[in-house]
């Protein structure tokens, strides 16, 4: 949250979409804050993130972790 410090998680293993927290395949928790937005920052870890661990294929998630009521049409 504008800490200008972007992050790539490990893939998510389990979400409760009450409390909005997720729990990656690495342990780690996370909560969700606010809308889906864009982070320049975070686009930047991400790209390197691809580049160094070679991927291939990717897919956003956002619309699986959503609430209907934060989506932006």
């Amino acid at each position: 949250m504008d800490s200008g410090s972007g992050r790539v998680s490990s893939a998510i293993e389990s979400f409760d979409a009450a409390a909005r927290t997720g729990t990656t395949r690495s342990g780690r928790t996370y909560v969700l804050s606010g809308g889906p937005g864009h982070d320049p920052d975070g686009m930047h870890v991400w790209s390197v993130w691809k580049l160094v661990n070679a991927v291939k294929e990717e897919k956003n998630v956002t619309p699986d972790y959503i609430e209907p009521a934060h989506r932006i049409i």
